[in-house]
């Protein structure tokens, strides 16, 4: 049985993109939603594609799901604030399941939160 490596995970960058609608924020405006994305990568930092990526909140129910381009890139976009866990799932490879913690929170003018 082969040994099961470790893959890696680097998040490259979180955006908060605030959009305003000209007639004023409603619910189904995306105001205050973030965007999280990063790479997938093995031991020698190739990028890894077609593996499949979960965005989890704070209870482990699965929010968004994804799989890495060809360049090992995933993207969940709508985001809100508050903690999540990114999880790896590597199924049919040699790699194990890895979670990395994140957490999103706003900050408003002056230094106050959103």
């Amino acid at each position: 049985m082969r040994k099961k490596s470790r893959i890696g995970i680097c998040f490259i960058s979180i955006f908060l993109l605030p959009f305003l609608s000209l007639q004023g924020q409603t619910q189904e405006s995306p105001f205050g939603r973030s965007s999280i994305w990063g790479f997938v990568f093995d031991p020698e930092r190739r990028p890894l594609g077609e593996i499949q990526v979960e965005l989890l909140n704070d209870v482990n129910s699965v929010l968004q799901r994804t799989k890495t381009n060809g360049s090992g890139r995933f993207f969940f976009r709508g985001v809100t604030q508050g903690r999540f866990l990114i999880r790896v799932l590597p199924f049919s490879t040699n790699y194990e399941e890895q979670t990395q913690d994140i957490e999103i929170y706003g900050i408003g003018a002056g230094g106050r939160p959103l």
